[in-house]
């Protein structure tokens, strides 16, 4: 109070305002010196910095969350994660940086200028470095550091090498017609990506943009994009396996298709009417061939293919007459429908007036139908999917399909095929919300299957979609595949590479779509490998027809043996579909995950399931193939012969394409089977390849139809272990989950055991066990009753 009053309340004003002053320029130059400017809200770090702000969050533990806002970007969306909660952070200040942590995942951040050292908090290893966003008008560019050693994987289904490094691609769904090897822009992008240094990186970005990984400047991955979503998932693991579950909780895992979508799926560029499909049905069924469903493609709905009436989704009746009735003829011999629809409506269709009048077509700038007068099949206009009404509208639709009793949906066209950017949606210009068209059309699929048809699993065969877009049930493929050796040898890649981003059902059409004149070679060697894909569905244009039984007498004899083995496999695959959907292992996944010893630039291998690697033959007139074998010994599928790891030049036949058994592998397969409705979970072989060191697996089973068998306990997984040893090797069994309507409690099993040099002295369970020895395979072979808890021991010599 003295000291007060020797000042006038002038002297006092202006010494405030220089107190506050100096105040203020303290502060500014600590925003500049340490990480005191940033906020902690909701579970949110947010930092503010000369070029915008940063939030930074953790949807799971072991992951980071960035966002960017700035002048121009004032909202954040999520696309493709399904998590919306945030987990607390660990957050401290560290000299001039700030320290956040997510389980083993930690940063360092600075803010000015920014930057953000990713790093394994348990290793001390620094994976990336993230240098910020950088605004260039109105593009957007994030920026990361890569490791001279550095691979990346994933980004989507391009026809190139599965290492993306050196690679500058474009985030775009993109048709391309006839396509073959080295085409990067195809019809289904993904912007994830995996490093070998062990995390994934997700870019939540619908928007078209680029991915340079490390073209431009060799040490730097760059994405960019106009009008974008700034928003990324910097997820951090120890390996594969454990990032792969990571980014499934977040983006959501396969749902389970029903079982028959394992089976022979007969397609074609199309049947022309009614009586064409069935008559080429039954001739396939007479030959003998297993079928389980058959894909009416464009023709359902019109003869014409150029300026014709896509969109109409009704029955041309003229050519196919009774469709309720064809379709109860084709379920009386086990065989499903699907038909295709697209997401176009030519002006000559039915259904374009009414939704061009509600404003259910996508728009131009001044809110009027933007027609598209270049599209191949007719001018005509694309559906807002992004539109609550025009959503709700073309679920009546399929429902109106579903009335005929389809089966499942094809939907073609998806990416979409044209999309013009003076095009505009409801939710942003077609530039901005292409990568997620797809997307919302699987989804509304997805959602209203669940809503109408709860007891029934969704069949949906797409060739475009997003990141996450395998939680709606997509099985995608790979387009429109030149009909050739170029084309066919991409397909390994694409199928691996969707794989590694979550996507584990890519196939593709099985013998070439396309542009190409008759091989039978090649139709052998591309029908060979489909068999081991996760879906056989031979399709092509008129030109050639996909059906085996229309190729000659030996070409039959070669594929009808493969495609009775595509249904004995059915155990196999529908266990693989299983972890899939639980935890997001690929079926498909490439030799390095599996011996990280593998080079990645072995292109055309790849191990099918955990047991079974697999060899293409893609190019022609080969006479022998070299094979890359990974660690452990293996076994030739076909004959039984023994091989060490390393490389070996094996002899090829046109009968064959080289498949190996990993040993210790258990794998289950079924008798022959003329469609998935024959088949019989008691019915089973089961195959032990003997091995050295323990080994177990797992085979699922419940009734096929139910989505939600796993989740309510309705299902049967059956672990089996096998034990060697030098005088006996031991066999259990165990079964978990409550069964299925259908199911026996108590069955029969028959045993193979592969590997043996001589007949065993006894084979024993709770009593002995009769058994075979057949001397010229060296195989032994038993049949024993399977219960809630199986031991069988077998004596060795």
């Amino acid at each position: 109070m003295v000291y007060i009053s020797i000042f006038n309340r002038h002297q006092l004003t202006e010494m405030f305002r220089i107190l506050i002053f100096f105040f203020a320029i303290t502060i500014v130059t600590g925003c500049k010196q340490s990480p005191k400017n940033y906020l902690l809200r909701d579970n949110t770090v947010i930092i503010s910095t000369d070029q915008g702000e940063y939030e930074i969050s953790s949807p799971q533990f072991d992951m980071l969350r960035v966002d960017f806002k700035d002048d121009l970007v004032d909202t954040i969306h999520t696309f493709a994660p399904i998590v919306r909660t945030y987990l607390p952070l660990k957050v401290k200040e560290q000299g001039k940086e700030l320290i956040i942590q997510s389980g083993t995942l930690m940063a360092r951040v600075k803010s000015q200028p920014f930057s953000m050292v990713l790093i394994d908090e348990k290793s001390g290893q620094e994976k990336s470095i993230f240098y910020g966003y950088h605004r260039h008008q109105d593009r957007l560019k994030a920026k990361f550091s890569l490791d001279t050693d550095e691979s990346i994987y994933g980004g989507g289904s391009r026809a190139i090498s599965i290492s993306r490094r050196g690679k500058k691609l474009l985030h775009y769904n993109r048709p391309q017609y006839g396509y073959g090897w080295g085409e990067e822009n195809l019809n289904y992008s993904i912007p994830h990506l995996y490093s070998s240094e062990e995390y994934m990186l997700l870019i939540d970005d619908p928007a078209r943009g680029i991915l340079d990984i490390g073209n431009t400047d060799q040490d730097t991955l760059t994405y960019t994009s106009k009008d974008g979503n700034p928003s990324f998932y910097y997820i951090n693991g120890s390996s594969f396996s454990k990032l792969i579950n990571l980014y499934t909780n977040i983006t959501g895992t396969q749902t389970m298709p029903p079982l028959w979508a394992f089976g022979h799926l007969q397609s074609r560029f199309g049947y022309r009417s009614q009586k064409e499909a069935e008559e080429t049905l039954d001739k396939a069924i007479k030959a003998g061939y297993p079928v389980d469903a058959i894909i009416l493609d464009i023709y359902w709905f019109g003869p014409e293919l150029e300026d014709g009436k896509m969109g109409q989704l009704d029955w041309d009746t003229e050519r196919w007459p009774d469709p309720k009735g064809m379709i109860e003829r084709f379920h009386e011999k086990g065989v499903k429908v699907i038909t295709v629809s697209e997401p176009f409506f030519t002006r000559k269709s039915k259904h374009y007036e009414y939704l061009s009048e509600q404003k259910l077509l996508a728009v131009d700038s001044l809110g009027e139908t933007l027609d598209i007068g270049d599209f191949y099949f007719g001018a005509g206009g694309l559906l807002d999917i992004f539109k609550p009404e025009a959503r709700d509208w073309m679920w009546d639709q399929y429902k109106y399909m579903k009335s005929f009793g389809i089966d499942g949906w094809w939907v073609d066209l998806g990416e979409p095929e044209k999309h013009p950017d003076t095009m505009y949606h409801a939710n942003g210009p077609a530039y901005a919300v292409h990568g997620i068209y797809g997307h919302e059309w699987a989804r509304m699929l997805h959602e209203g299957f669940k809503e109408d048809y709860p007891e029934e699993r969704l069949f949906h065969m797409g060739r475009s979609g997003y990141a996450g877009t395998q939680r709606y049930g997509l099985i995608p493929w790979t387009g429109d595949v030149g009909r050739n050796w170029s084309g066919f040898k991409a397909q390994t890649s694409m199928m691996l590479s969707m794989g590694l981003s979550g996507i584990p059902f890519m196939h593709s059409d099985a013998g070439g779509f396309s542009m190409g004149e008759p091989d039978e070679e090649l139709y052998i060697r591309w029908m060979q490998y489909a068999v081991f894909t996760p879906i056989f569905r031979p399709h092509a244009d008129a030109s050639i027809p996909p059906e085996p039984v229309f190729w000659p007498q030996y070409v039959q004899d070669i594929l009808k043996p493969y495609i009775d083995l595509r249904y004995q496999l059915l155990p196999y695959h529908y266990t693989m579909a299983f972890k899939a959907h639980r935890d997001g292992t690929p079926m498909a996944r490439p030799l390095f995950l599996y011996d990280e010893a593998m080079p990645d630039t072995i292109q055309q291998q790849y191990m099918w399931g955990d047991h079974l690697l697999v060899n293409p033959v893609t190019e022609k007139g080969l006479e022998n193939l070299q094979v890359h074998l990974p660690k452990g010994r293996w076994y030739d599928f076909w004959t039984d012969e023994h091989y060490d790891s390393g490389t070996h030049m094996l002899p090829l036949t046109i009968q064959h394409t080289p498949v190996m058994v990993a040993e210790g592998a258990i794998l289950p397969l079924s008798p022959n089977i003329s469609n998935t409705e024959k088949y019989r979970h008691e019915d089973l072989t089961i195959h032990y390849y003997l091995g050295s060191q323990p080994s177990e697996e797992v085979m699922y089973m419940d009734d096929g139809k139910d989505p939600d068998a796993f989740e309510t306990g309705a299902y049967r997984l059956t672990k089996i272990k096998a034990i060697p040893g030098d005088d006996t090797i031991e066999l259990s069994l165990s079964n978990e989950g409550d069964g299925f309507p259908g199911f026996s409690e108590t069955y029969s099993w028959k045993f193979t055991i592969h590997g043996l040099e001589n007949s065993p002295v006894s084979v024993s369970g709770d009593d002995e066990i009769p058994f075979t020895w057949d001397t010229v395979e060296k195989s032994l072979m038993f049949e024993t009753v399977v219960s809630e808890h199986t031991e069988i021991k077998i004596q060795r010599q």
